[in-house]
């Protein structure tokens, strides 16, 4: 199922909330799930890359290039230069491991990491 954009920025309202404690990671991926219509195994991976993004620990596959682009620019605005920079490093690393794995090139994401790096 492919999401549609207009859901993105709240996935990311959903999975901040989560990584700041105020709801369950759970919470926020029933949120997205019951709002959205989105599977729950898909809803899931929201919150996991806002925690993946914001600590550079861990990895996720299959999300879009616009998803980056939104959680980005928002991380930049929530957080500031400093901690986009520090998600900038885990999004770059992610794309590297991406075409590693012989998953093709990453062109679209390239273009999102090289809009934000100029901002740090």
């Amino acid at each position: 199922m492919k999401i549609p954009k207009e859901t993105i920025p709240d996935c990311y309202k959903y999975a901040k909330a989560a990584y700041e404690g105020k709801i369950t990671s759970d919470e926020a991926t029933y949120k997205i799930h019951e709002k959205h219509g989105i599977k729950v195994g898909s809803a899931k991976d929201y919150p996991k890359l806002f925690k993946v993004l914001i600590s550079g620990e861990g990895s996720l596959w299959g999300l879009s290039s616009y998803t980056y682009d939104c959680f980005l620019d928002n991380i930049h605005k929530d957080y500031g230069k400093i901690q986009l920079g520090k998600s900038l490093n885990t999004f770059m690393h992610l794309i590297k491991k991406y075409e590693g794995d012989k998953v093709g090139s990453k062109k679209k994401m390239r273009l999102v990491y090289e809009k934000y790096i100029k901002l740090v």
